[in-house]
């Protein structure tokens, strides 16, 4: 906030005539306003005079249309110096503002009156009787009923007023339920006059989750009314009291007990009605989730039943699963098993089961045995099956817990499902960097799984430059797994040689016998190249070709002259059209014969 130099001079000397002539632009004054507003809380007692100075020329400058902010800043002044020598002045300042004679006076009524105990009773006394009256009704204020009920003239005519008011007078008593202000003396004149209509859906909502000492009084007088009203008011798919007081929690549960130990029949009732969220299970808070149980003893599967019924957009299980409130599901198990079953296998908001939240979570191990095996591979509207979810979470034994509910012959292929961003499994495993969920889960992978992860995933793996899980399962892969083919007919061999990955080319190539070594070296993929012919495309590292030598140096000069590719060319040839001079050097060396005749 920037003050205009003329603000600025009249504030840093205290002048006070400069600060008249500054006030008299408005957008001074409303400087002035948030400035004082700001720093109230630095003035010091000794800072009073100057205070009403700034106060006084303020009022005598500003427009009615700035009368609000500066009752807010009056309002803040007067609790900020009630220790000050000068309170006397100031608090009278304030009172001669609010009391002047514009015509906008009124408008700051409802600030003053909340707010200002002393200058709201000043202003509403300027009021004539009926006027005050009028006023207080239409709006609702218990500060203003607490005036009114002062003075034996203006109550016997808020009697007469009020009796045909009962929408203003129910939105009063509302008012007064919640800040609690004079509300058991409304009660009282509630009761001697019969208004007994005061008492609507909204002013029923506000009794039922007010202090209990005024609901018991209304139950004690007029508890028939209630009961009927409760009964009658809210229809499902609407929330009612009930509902709100489990939502809320603690807070209310003495209002809450009141209630069901009076009309246990009505709040029994209201409690199985479906609310605007569905089943009150969904909801509830979980302080008073037992005793909503101990409620509904007994109407639990009229519950759960009632969801498969209507099919919500999002089921209580779905619910309770995404805040992972574990005990709530399985104490719901225990109760209605069969129908929890069915409830928690079926998809609801966006295709999703309570699973995909639960797998990742911390307590899957607690709830697995409520699964269906069909739904581990069942994916949600992005195309993530509960794997997926397991995969992205920080729970490592996730994944592995839901691929032991599956057969052993499935388990590949639900690791390779894509989902909507075409990741598999064993992908994000690596993405989130999670090898000892990898670990666990490749464990539970046969030879024929094995071999189909290894196929699909190498190659990625070594792009994330994540070697540590492909070193995983090359630990776990049987020969057949190793020496398999993709739909490139590509081997691991031709992926680690396009990859430069030396360090696994001996890990890899020792793990096979002398047949399967001599098989891999020979094999080619689809576009006519063996691992040689492949170094030799991709400009590898000469390490590379010893490692190759190594391996069968009869079979290594003999595959030198053999022609490759869709050109039949010659190692020598493809490593001549790519100007690979280092591995024309390394050829040389391994197989001069071979090279001479090239």
């Amino acid at each position: 906030m920037t003050l205009q130099p003329a603000l600025l001079s009249a504030l840093r000397y205290k002048n006070q005539s400069d600060l008249d002539k500054a006030l008299v632009q408005k957008r001074n004054r409303e400087a002035l306003v948030q400035l004082l507003s700001e720093k109230l809380d630095g003035f010091k007692t000794d800072d009073s005079t100057w205070l009403q100075e700034m106060f006084n020329t303020l009022c005598a400058r500003a427009d009615s249309s700035e009368d609000t902010d500066l009752l807010r800043l009056a309002e803040r002044i007067l609790p900020n110096n009630h220790d000050s020598k000068g309170i006397a002045s100031l608090f009278k300042s304030v009172l001669t503002f609010m009391s002047s004679s514009r015509t906008q006076w009124k408008n700051a009524l409802p600030v003053a009156v909340g707010k200002l105990p002393q200058t709201g009773q000043l202003l509403l006394s300027r009021l004539g009787v009926e006027e005050c009256v009028q006023w207080v009704l239409n709006s609702a204020s218990p500060q203003g009923f607490q005036f009114i009920l002062d003075d034996p003239e203006r109550k016997e005519r808020f009697l007469e007023i009020a009796a045909g008011c009962l929408p203003q007078l129910s939105r009063l008593f509302i008012n007064c339920l919640e800040q609690r202000i004079c509300a058991t003396e409304l009660l009282e004149v509630l009761f001697k006059q019969g208004w007994f209509d005061v008492l609507d859906e909204a002013a029923l909502d506000s009794l039922c989750s007010a202090d209990p000492s005024n609901l018991i009084r209304v139950l004690s007088r007029m508890k028939d009314t209630v009961n009927t009203k409760l009964r009658n008011g809210y229809p499902s798919g609407t929330d009612n009291p009930i509902h709100k007081l489990y939502r809320a929690g603690e807070c209310t549960q003495a209002n809450l007990e009141t209630l069901v130990r009076e009309l246990p029949d009505t709040t029994l009732q209201l409690a199985l009605r479906r609310s605007s969220q569905g089943s009150i299970l969904s909801f509830t808070h979980p302080t008073l989730f037992g005793k909503l149980l101990g409620h509904l003893k007994g109407h639990i599967h009229e519950l759960l039943q009632q969801e498969i019924d209507t099919q919500p957009p999002r089921s209580s299980l779905l619910i309770l699963a995404e805040s992972q409130r574990i005990a709530e599901l399985l104490e719901l198990h225990e109760l209605a098993p069969e129908v929890f079953k069915a409830l928690f296998n079926i998809p609801s908001g966006q295709k999703q089961l309570p699973i995909h939240y639960l797998a990742q979570g911390p307590d899957l191990q607690q709830t697995i045995h409520l699964i269906d095996p069909k739904g581990v591979v069942a994916p949600n509207r992005l195309g993530n099956t509960a794997l997926h979810r397991a995969a992205e979470s920080t729970h490592p034994n996730n994944v592995s817990l839901l691929l032991e509910l599956l057969k052993q012959e499935s388990r590949a292929t639900a690791l390779l499902i894509p989902n909507g961003l075409g990741k598999s499994v064993p992908e994000l495993l690596i993405q989130h960097r999670r090898p000892e969920a990898f670990d666990a889960a490749i464990q539970l992978l046969d030879s024929d799984a094995l071999a189909l992860v290894l196929e699909r995933i190498a190659e990625h793996a070594l792009e994330q430059n994540d070697r540590q899980y492909l070193r995983s399962l090359l630990n776990r892969a049987s020969p057949y797994a190793l020496t398999s083919l993709d739909r490139g007919g590509r081997s691991l061999l031709h992926k680690l040689v396009a990859k430069n990955a030396h360090d696994f080319l001996i890990d890899y190539l020792s793990k096979l016998g002398e047949h399967a070594v001599h098989q891999v070296l020979m094999q080619r993929n689809h576009d006519g190249y063996s691992p040689l012919g492949v170094a030799a495309l991709h400009q590898c590292d000469p390490d590379i070709y010893t490692v190759l030598y190594d391996a069968d140096p009869i079979l290594f000069q003999r595959m030198v002259e053999w022609p490759q590719g869709p050109l039949d060319d010659t190692i020598v040839h493809i490593l001549c059209r790519h100007m690979d001079e280092e591995g024309l050097a390394k050829i040389q060396k391994l197989a001069p014969s071979a090279f001479g005749r090239a």
